[in-house]
């Protein structure tokens, strides 16, 4: 096909008539266009394009589905710590202001709470001396949550503290001995045994986080503030740390073992859980030490 010849460039001082008809819009750019087009409408071609269609989209049905990432619904199980902590104070606010405890009643208290804590070690104790594990990390939250709950109940008289801090302190650091002599429950296996230890295990250090951060902030009873003495605060610090650390050590297995079967939902979903929950381990006290 020969290629029409290039139009004569206008002079620069030639003037050039411009038609003033309007300009066709069905302008003929390329009329081989209209050949190649007869040519597609053949009927061999037409066929052949209905095959080639055809086989392309059975092999699209036959294609393995491809899965979008799924969101994992993450079911908590403790709350963030400045809503747990709101709700401690406003238990507080709304705790009924009773006749001060006489020194009788500190008394008792005091004896009832030594007497559990002894008990306690002594089951601690004597489990060490056992072939098997006679005494578990579940039997000692179990008796440990009485303790924890008539601290915070004294608290909510708005009487001013007379030892409830030290045992706060105690505990924390009983509890790093105990925790260190144990190995935790694998989260691995998903056992609704297991998911419930974890839970009851989270919230109960999640009382021990929001309760001394009350008592760190401190509170006003008979006109004056009633908190954690400077002195307390230096011996609860490394304590605390210690625990933590001994906590995630205990943890480690479990997390190793959820991070290699990763993609698996529920493993997934154990693993973000048991993430979230490591880092709300003491958050408030942390910050106020």
């Amino acid at each position: 096909m020969e290629t029409p010849p290039t139009p004569d460039h206008v002079q620069p001082d030639e003037e050039v008539d411009i038609p003033s008809r309007p300009i066709s819009l069905d302008l003929d750019l390329n009329p081989d266009l209209e050949e190649e087009d007869e040519n597609i409408k053949s009927p061999a071609l037409q066929n052949t394009s209905r095959d080639m269609a055809a086989k392309f989209s059975s092999n699209i049905e036959n294609l393995p589905p491809v899965f979008s990432p799924v969101r994992i619904s993450v079911s908590l199980w403790t709350l963030p710590f400045e809503d747990a902590y709101q709700q401690v104070k406003k238990q507080f606010v709304e705790g009924t202001k009773r006749q001060p405890i006489t020194l009788s009643q500190q008394s008792n208290f005091v004896n009832y709470v030594d007497a559990q804590l002894l008990q306690i070690q002594r089951k601690f104790i004597k489990n060490q001396a056992e072939s098997a594990i006679t005494y578990t990390p579940t039997q000692i939250i179990d008796d440990l949550l009485p303790v924890v709950d008539l601290l915070w109940i004294l608290l909510l008289s708005h009487d001013p503290l007379f030892g409830q801090e030290e045992y706060y302190i105690k505990i924390l650091g009983d509890l790093e001995d105990w925790l260190a002599y144990y190995t935790l429950p694998s989260l691995a296996t998903l056992l609704a045994s297991n998911t419930n230890f974890f839970v009851k295990f989270f919230d109960l250090f999640q009382k021990f986080d929001t309760q001394v951060s009350f008592l760190i902030d401190g509170y006003y009873a008979n006109n004056r503030i009633s908190k954690m003495s400077a002195t307390e605060v230096v011996r609860l610090s490394p304590i605390v740390m210690r625990l933590r650390l001994t906590i995630v050590q205990k943890l480690e297995h479990s997390r190793a073992v959820l991070d290699a079967a990763r993609n698996i939902p529920a493993t997934d979903e154990a693993l973000n859980v048991l993430d979230v929950e490591i880092g709300r381990l003491f958050e408030g006290i942390l910050e106020r030490i």
